[in-house]
């Protein structure tokens, strides 16, 4: 099951994170198996906490190297380290709010994210004067419209807003 899971995630999903397995099973032909589902570590229970730590802190500390963190909605990759939008060789860098503004819409996607969430998401303390949400939102249509060539952010009248970078 667990290889099954690691295989998909790596593969078909597109997962970059590190994944360290955690299981009785010794065999070395078990540990291969996780290694070809793509395993970056593997140990075998009994193990000491310390040791364990240890290892997780090897990972933590080569998994820039991999790319960082992504979010995948369909065929758009959420770059969250590096601020950028990607959907196959066009690339979109994001502004902090941008990012915020998508990370949140990809998350929750194909679902929609309230005006009032996404407004306490960016500003804690009420949006500073006039309507800067609309602001964003159309500033960030508009470049996806430009790069994509659809704008993939839909208004849902008395709703919110929700990101359409799924085929429908």
């Amino acid at each position: 099951m667990a290889l099954a899971l690691c295989r998909a995630l790596k593969r078909e999903a597109g997962l970059r994170s590190p994944v360290l397995f955690l299981t009785a099973r010794g065999a070395l032909a078990d540990k291969l198996e996780a290694f070809d589902a793509g395993a970056v570590d593997y140990m075998v229970k009994p193990f000491a906490p310390a040791e364990l730590l240890a290892r997780a802190r090897a990972i933590v500390a080569h998994a820039p190297a991999t790319g960082g963190a992504q979010l995948r909605v369909g065929d758009y990759v959420l770059d969250l380290q590096g601020h950028l939008l990607r959907h196959g060789e066009a690339v979109q860098p994001l502004h902090a709010t941008g990012l915020v503004l998508l990370r949140s819409l990809m998350e929750a996607s194909p679902g929609c994210v309230s005006r009032e969430e996404l407004c306490a998401l960016l500003w804690q303390d009420g949006p500073p004067g006039s309507d800067p949400l609309r602001m964003h939102v159309y500033q960030l249509r508009r470049q996806f419209g430009h790069r994509f060539g659809r704008p993939l952010i839909a208004t849902m009248r008395g709703v919110g807003y929700r990101f359409t970078g799924v085929d429908e």
